[in-house]
């Protein structure tokens, strides 16, 4: 019978509860989107320290070079075009120096914007003394990326929001189904005659039952529109399966990124290695007169560009890895993965566990989720 375990009061009450739930994907999607762009401001921060470094080490080598070469020309060892030579590139490193340290004070900038003082909010511009070292890189297994891969399906919030739409989908068929049955109706009349001018073949009191069971009959907008409800739920499985297949071809592509990544690493390590001999043995030779200024800056420079190539690998091996992480939502928290579907039976235990999650989630979790905000390098070089 109509209404008797399903009404319109109860499905407006399932669509407000699904449209409370329909939030989480949204702030999933963000959760999500933060903290891969806190990764990447960290490990660029990094990058660009380390390029400084770099720079300067390769400046602080030509300026060493300088004293030597102005000994050499004072007592007419050297022409002093060779001189000049070395100022001159020392001028162009300086130049290297002074990009380097700009780069990373936009880097800088850009990290306060997650690194932040956990009472005011306000950024916190990060220093030069606090940069740390890359963390050593590791890759991970195909096992683990088996279990990431599953576990991103129900973890990422494309999956969430489409089964929250399906959740009402099935309450307006329910309300459809509830609408084309037959509806059967009872009421009670009271009558009482007040007077004394009341006939005697009427009674003063009358009690009147009324039972009137109808059946609807021209039902062809119920059930068109139970056919289109039908029909959109079908379409949200098919989204559903395409949002799936997505989901694990973006964890195969960017597990594969974090392995290119980290074999060019090792190649810029052995890259470097052999660069540093090059150069060192082209010093040696310098200094002993058996080579010229020109053949050991072309030496420098290799072994100057191949720091840098190991740099830049560095990020973009933690790059791919904050990528990764991404694709497969490991960060997501577990206040906005619920899966329980909404239903007039559970609605109340539903509403009693929702409200006792926002109770938690405010008091702890949300509070610390702010905390990982307002420190998002402590948070990153966790991972």
């Amino acid at each position: 019978m109509r209404d008797r375990t399903f009404d319109a009061r109860r499905a407006n009450i399932g669509q407000a509860a699904v449209d409370r739930e329909l939030a989480d994907p949204l702030i999933l999607r963000q959760y999500i989107t933060f903290h891969r762009a806190a990764r990447f401001a960290y490990f660029n921060w990094i990058a660009a320290g380390k390029r400084l470094v770099v720079a300067e080490n390769v400046l602080r080598i030509a300026k060493q070079r300088d004293e030597f070469l102005k000994k050499q020309a004072e007592v007419g060892a050297i022409a002093p075009i060779v001189l000049v030579d070395n100022q001159r590139l020392v001028v162009s490193r300086e130049i290297a120096v002074i990009n380097a340290k700009r780069r990373l004070e936009a880097t800088s900038i850009e990290l306060s914007l997650f690194h932040r003082d956990t009472k005011t909010g306000e950024p916190i511009l990060p220093r030069r003394e606090q940069l740390p070292d890359f963390p050593k890189p590791v890759v991970v297994d195909e096992l683990q990326v088996i279990s990431d891969r599953g576990r991103a399906t129900f973890r990422r919030p494309e999956i969430r929001e489409i089964d929250l739409l399906v959740s009402k989908g099935e309450i307006d068929k329910r309300l459809a189904n509830n609408n084309l049955k037959p509806n059967l109706d009872l009421s009670v009349e009271l009558n009482q005659a007040i007077g004394s001018g009341v006939p005697k073949d009427i009674e003063r009191t009358e009690l009147n039952g009324l039972l009137r069971f109808t059946v609807p009959i021209g039902r062809n907008e119920a059930k068109g529109r139970l056919a289109a409800i039908e029909a959109g739920i079908v379409q949200l499985a098919q989204r559903r399966k395409f949002a799936s297949d997505q989901i694990i071809a973006e964890s195969n592509n960017t597990y594969q990124e974090l392995c290119t990544a980290a074999e060019a690493l090792s190649q810029t390590k052995l890259n470097v290695d052999l660069a540093r001999q090059l150069e060192a043995a082209e010093s040696e030779r310098f200094t002993q007169g058996a080579t010229d200024l020109l053949t050991l800056q072309i030496r420098e420079q290799a072994s100057f560009e191949a720091e840098l190539l190991q740099v830049d690998a560095l990020f973009a091996f933690f790059r791919a890895q904050a990528e990764y992480q991404a694709a497969v939502a490991s960060d997501a928290p577990s206040s906005l993965l619920s899966t329980k579907k909404w239903s007039p039976e559970n609605h109340g235990e539903r509403t009693a566990l929702r409200s006792t999650h926002d109770r938690k989630d405010f008091s702890t979790e949300d509070h610390g989720t702010r905390r990982k905000k307002c420190d998002a390098w402590s948070m990153i070089s966790s991972h």
